[in-house]
């Protein structure tokens, strides 16, 4: 019996073949110039692409030579070296591309990138009028050959084939690249069920966004694709949180003032950054503040209004960055004015080591921010403008970059595989970052927020849907500090679109550095807490449930 799980993987192993197909083609009757190109781009869907899974699927004959034909493919141990691929594959894939009659066409049109809000809306159109997408898809593709309208968005969702289940599959992907039009076809027209809900096994178009943008495949091995997968995880995540609904943009704010739930002072002075640990049981989850003139790490056990004793350790003398590794139950910390970064076991405390980056810079305040790219994690640790890069199981230093503007935190955005760092000093905005430091465009920019912010860009985190954090659609927003001394701006933006949403003030809330949130349900906060420093000596914290009703955040 076919499933539409099992539908999904079968459109999923015939696109693969298809798109590698019709770029080979394209390459086989291009020019030199043309033909490098063309098999950059073959080689770089190679990449994208981790076939992991689909093997396991035992279909027809058919479909079963496609999958092994992928796997063998898309599994080479050198990825990039063109003389490692049979020449028996090549010729059946460009064998393929030109039965499937490929044009030199796509290699161009194939770019969510160059999709328009027209083109998405014509569609909208032709569905309201034809009623299903195999009649969209249809007249899009007699509209292309009669005057040349519509042929990009056909090129992305039709062409390849005008299943309904590949359609989806597309438009869900362009959904989850910010495209909110895509996402109101996907929402009306698809049966999301039927879309497969593990958005690393997701088909992106050949020119698309990578699972592991700025990896640089076989060099930096902390980031590099998983190019040999399990062969034993063949079912999407369980629960209606999963990956399978793309999460929708949210609609602007303006301002919202709310009162703290508590505002509290502990031991340490001149406190600057915020952690949670979530322990199993949210009733012991723990707040950690940093302090950086003196030489005590605050620990708050839940729900973060009482103090418990300070924790000190001879590892630092000040501390500024702080930064809880939840999979592996463990808490950094840097020591400013040192190259060092402490790392300790939780929730024991117990000393572990000592990462040292080799930074020179006598920086006050060195901050955290972690990354996982598939099994691997990098360690960032930022010193006023620059950044280093390490492999936080062994301390390797994997790289370094420097920034053209001041920075103070730093949060990564685990699907994306970026970095958002607002601009601390000269107001530009929030930059985005690859992990080497390469800008991170949506839709041709890498900053957002420019003439947003009155003062100092702080404190930066993201809020992720579902709600209850522990599984990850796309959606969400980023809350950034605006560090007004009179009252913090928390200013808001949408995490698909990185459009400005709006402002929340908390009452009595001025010169914000830190900022962080937990997303853990909790009996006192059953959505999760949102905290921020408060001028340099306190912290208060509201209810994430508040702040969402407010504004009008709730996840869709």
């Amino acid at each position: 019996m076919e499933t539409p799980m099992k539908r999904t993987y079968i459109l999923q192993a015939e696109s693969i073949i298809i798109q590698a197909g019709c770029y080979l083609s394209n390459f086989l009757r291009m020019g030199s110039k043309t033909k490098r190109l063309a098999m950059q781009r073959m080689l770089r869907t190679k990449l994208l692409i981790r076939s992991r899974s689909i093997l396991l699927i035992r279909f027809s004959s058919l479909e079963t030579l496609k999958l092994q034909l992928t796997h063998k493919i898309f599994s080479q141990e050198n990825a990039m070296n063109i003389k490692k691929i049979h020449l028996f594959t090549l010729c059946l894939l460009g064998w393929v591309g030109l039965m499937m009659g490929c044009e030199a066409r796509l290699d161009s049109a194939n770019n969510n990138s160059e999709i328009t809000n027209d083109d998405f809306s014509l569609l909208e159109t032709l569905l309201a009028k034809y009623g299903t997408i195999d009649e969209a898809c249809n007249e899009l593709d007699t509209l292309c050959k009669s005057n040349g309208e519509g042929c990009s968005i056909y090129d992305l969702f039709c062409k390849i084939s005008n299943d309904i289940d590949y359609v989806c599959l597309q438009m869900h992907n362009a959904c989850r690249e910010g495209k909110q039009k895509a996402c109101d076809i996907f929402s009306s027209s698809c049966d999301q069920s039927s879309v497969l809900t593990d958005s690393s096994l997701l088909v992106p178009d050949a020119g698309g966004v990578s699972l592991d943008k700025g990896a640089v495949p076989g060099k930096d091995s902390a980031i590099a694709p998983d190019v040999n997968p399990p062969q034993h995880d063949i079912s999407p995540p369980s629960g209606s949180d999963g990956l399978g609904t793309p999460g929708t943009a949210f609609k602007p704010f303006g301002t919202v003032t709310l009162t703290p739930e508590f505002n509290v002072n502990g031991a340490g002075s001149n406190v600057d950054s915020m952690a949670f640990y979530e322990d199993n049981d949210p009733t012991k989850s723990i707040m950690f503040v940093t302090a950086k003139s003196n030489a005590k790490l605050e620990v708050w056990p839940y729900p973060f209004t009482k103090e418990a004793t300070a924790f000190t350790d001879s590892c630092f003398s000040t501390s500024n960055g702080v930064l809880v590794d939840q999979e592996a139950d463990l808490l950094y910390v840097t020591a400013p004015k040192t190259d060092k970064v402490c790392v300790y076991s939780l929730p024991s405390m117990k000393y572990i080591k000592t990462i040292q980056t080799g930074s020179s810079i006598s920086s006050i305040e060195p901050n955290l921010a972690l990354m996982k790219k598939n099994s691997n994690k990098v360690l960032f640790v930022s010193y006023d403008r620059k950044i280093y890069s390490l492999d936080p199981a062994t301390g390797k230093n994997i790289g370094s970059f420097s920034l053209g503007h001041d920075l103070e935190t730093m949060y990564p955005d685990p699907l994306g595989g970026f970095l958002y760092i607002p601009d601390e000093n000269s107001r530009t905005g929030v930059h985005a970052y690859l992990p080497d430091g390469t800008p991170y465009k949506k839709a041709g920019n890498s900053i957002f927020g420019a003439g947003d912010f009155e003062a100092d860009g702080e404190g930066v985190w993201l809020y992720t849907c579902p709600a209850n954090g522990t599984s990850d659609n796309g959606a969400g927003f980023i809350i950034v500090s605006d560090q007004r001394s009179t009252l913090t701006d928390f200013e808001v933006y949408d995490r698909m679109t990185w459009t400005h949403l709006g402002i929340v003030h908390l009452s009595g809330v001025s010169n914000t550095d830190g900022i962080a949130l937990t997303q853990q349900a909790s009996p006192q906060y059953p959505k999760g807490v949102f905290v921020a420093l408060d001028d340099d000596t306190s912290v208060a914290g509201i209810g994430l449930d508040k702040m969402i009703q407010a504004a009008g955040l709730i996840c869709k």
